[in-house]
């Protein structure tokens, strides 16, 4: 692929990112939260297949993100630990989101997930900007 392509892919899965943080706040707001953690976790796949397109990584699964993010990210430094904690929480609760009728969230389990969450795809968005992957902001 080449770097004009991964930068094309970049931002499609940065738009993504976008869309699915936009529709988990609105989600919250709603009083949908399991909806909205479920969203919450798609903000944060798609930043982490932003950032593996970054790397020539293209996971073909959840689980093959976590893990070579995991291995290209976090394991050399780029990247907190906790970044790779909170991806792989935020996968498990999607799927209890998603497919456990008897988990129970609350607006609060989500006002307090947002901020890690938030902080991370900051972090993501700095690597991006910094590597040329995305354009530079004009602060």
């Amino acid at each position: 692929m080449t770097d004009e392509n991964k930068r094309l892919n970049i931002a499609e899965e940065w738009q993504r990112a976008a869309q699915a943080a936009a529709a988990a706040r609105l989600l919250a707001e709603h009083g949908m939260v399991a909806e909205a953690v479920s969203r919450a976790y798609f903000r944060v796949f798609y930043t982490v297949r932003a950032l593996l397109i970054s790397v020539d990584r293209e996971p073909r699964s959840h689980e093959g993100a976590q893990r070579f993010f995991n291995l290209a990210f976090v394991k050399p430094g780029l990247f907190p630990s906790a970044d790779g904690r909170l991806v792989a929480r935020l996968m498990k609760d999607r799927h209890d989101a998603d497919d456990d009728a008897s988990s129970v969230w609350t607006s609060e389990d989500f006002a307090s997930l947002w901020p890690q969450l938030e902080d991370f795809c900051r972090r993501a968005e700095e690597y991006l900007r910094q590597g040329g992957w995305l354009p530079a902001i004009d602060r």
